[in-house]
């Protein structure tokens, strides 16, 4: 089937005028993007849902363990398919830095001060060598663009299992998809070989 549309299908002609006008929409397949939703040309409607971040370097091995197995039992339910997104943005520490720097103006023994000074080192040292990033993780769901109240609903109940399991996930806004769209697929924004999708 791909080749017969790589090799075979009839090249669409246009002329300067039309290739002006041709959009965006034409070239990612998006039809339309409203509330919290977004509309395909193939008639597909997707809600995008934004796992919240957590720090794993701050958990212990059992901690890490009980996420491990709230996800799994909150996916577990899910028997419709799904996609995940993930890519990594840099952490800015700029407002913890601050925090600190206050903490250290009121610290009272040269210990305290001494500790939030070697914190306060370490943090801009992370920010000025860019060693510092979150992942941020999506979860994709679909259904048939007339369908838009049932994936609404498949939504929030995909939230309020994982809400349930004391994990944080919202449904992104038409302002978050238009951004997280910019994000996927402009590759100046992010590091497109560090990206996945499944």
């Amino acid at each position: 089937i791909c080749a017969y549309f790589i090799f075979f299908r009839k090249k669409e002609t246009l002329n300067e005028e039309e290739i002006k006008i041709k959009t965006a929409q034409d070239f990612t397949n998006v039809k339309d993007i409203k509330d919290c939703f977004l509309f395909t040309n193939d008639d597909l409607v997707f809600t995008y849902l934004e796992v919240q971040p957590i720090s794993m370097e701050m958990l212990s091995d059992s901690e890490k363990q009980l996420i491990t197995k709230n996800i799994t039992s909150a996916l577990s339910v899910e028997k419709k398919p799904f996609k995940t997104l993930s890519f990594p943005k840099e952490i800015d520490l700029s407002f913890l830095i601050y925090k600190y720097e206050n903490m250290y103006k009121v610290a009272s023994t040269e210990t305290e001060k001494k500790l939030i000074r070697l914190e306060i080192n370490k943090m801009k040292e992370i920010m000025f060598e860019k060693a510092s990033n979150e992942f941020k993780f999506y979860f994709i769901l679909w259904e048939k663009s007339e369908d838009t109240s049932l994936l609404l609903k498949r939504s929030k109940d995909f939230i309020q299992r994982f809400e349930e399991n004391k994990i944080k996930v919202n449904l992104i806004n038409e302002k978050e998809i238009y951004r997280l769209c910019n994000l996927v697929n402009n590759p100046t924004n992010f590091e497109i070989g560090r990206a996945s999708c499944r």
